[in-house]
């Protein structure tokens, strides 16, 4: 291997590392400053006025382990019409909804941050291996920008708007989420496209220079 080339190589694990923490922290940053200092996510969140009487209605049922539960229960026969009626009337009387229910555990351990961190960073591992994979085609610092931003809307999309839709995730709730999404990937991507400039063999070829 040439010295040219060893040079290469040291300069693009530098710069894989670089774009790699800088995703990682300000996905980071952004989180802890959309939870605990922007208003928009507790605004979503109520509280159950009689907390104590739903803990102890709830307790019994889930056995000692984490579990999801939703209501009204659907028939499992969907061609006993009798029973397919009756859902329907309850379903439409309301309330619908989920419950996640799991027993007593510390608040916010250690493992919480530490999935959080390796979350934050496998995020930002797969914008960067993303965007450097498509750079060559991407001429401008605001176009790197869109891509990373495009990221965060298909996470999106993916995941609060089928919430919304088919579980009956209330609108607000739906929205702050979506739109939190969003704003991390454009933070996230400000960052990582100022750090993977342009990768195009035949612009070098070519002499023009990497934006």
């Amino acid at each position: 291997m040439s010295v040219p080339n060893r040079h290469r190589e040291a300069r693009y694990d530098r710069t894989h590392r670089d774009r790699n923490r800088a995703g990682r922290h300000v996905l980071y940053v952004w989180g802890m400053v959309s939870w605990m200092v922007l208003p928009w996510h507790n605004a979503t969140l109520n509280e159950r006025p009689n907390e104590a009487a739903a803990r102890t209605l709830i307790a019994p049922t889930i056995g000692g382990k984490p579990d999801v539960y939703y209501f009204p229960k659907m028939p499992t026969d969907w061609n006993d019409q009798e029973a397919m009626n009756a859902y329907r009337k309850v379903h439409e009387q309301g309330p619908v909804g989920f419950i996640f229910a799991q027993p007593g555990r510390p608040v916010m351990p250690p493992s919480t941050f530490a999935v959080g961190v390796a979350t934050n960073l496998a995020s930002a591992l797969l914008a960067s291996l993303l965007l450097a994979a498509a750079s060559a085609s991407l001429r401008s610092y605001p176009a790197r920008v869109i891509f990373v931003a495009g990221l965060g809307v298909l996470i999106a999309v993916t995941t609060h708007v089928p919430l919304w839709n088919w579980m009956h995730f209330p609108t607000d709730y739906s929205i702050v989420m979506f739109l939190d999404s969003i704003a991390a990937f454009v933070l996230a991507g400000i960052v990582i496209a100022a750090v993977v400039k342009r990768r195009a063999p035949a612009a070098s070829e070519s002499g023009e220079p990497p934006a």
